[in-house]
């Protein structure tokens, strides 16, 4: 059942009542939709960091006969 929830799917057993099945597919595609909005925020927040973090470095200069130095 937990399968089914991740890819979408609500796990509505055969002979339920209609009235009962009904509220299994709510549940199942709202705990979809929350699990898919958390990764999506999470993600988010950690391109978000990327991109703070890529303003801050800047790319090291090349001297002659030395190792690249990063300033």
């Amino acid at each position: 059942m937990k399968d089914s929830v991740s890819t979408g799917v609500a796990p509505v057993p055969p002979g339920t009542a209609p009235d009962l099945a009904a509220r299994i597919s709510e549940a199942s595609h709202a705990s979809f939709l929350d699990g898919m909005h958390l990764s999506f925020a999470i993600g988010a927040i950690a391109f978000a960091c990327a991109i703070s973090l890529a303003l801050l470095v800047r790319s090291g200069e090349r001297r002659e006969g030395m190792a690249s130095v990063h300033v």
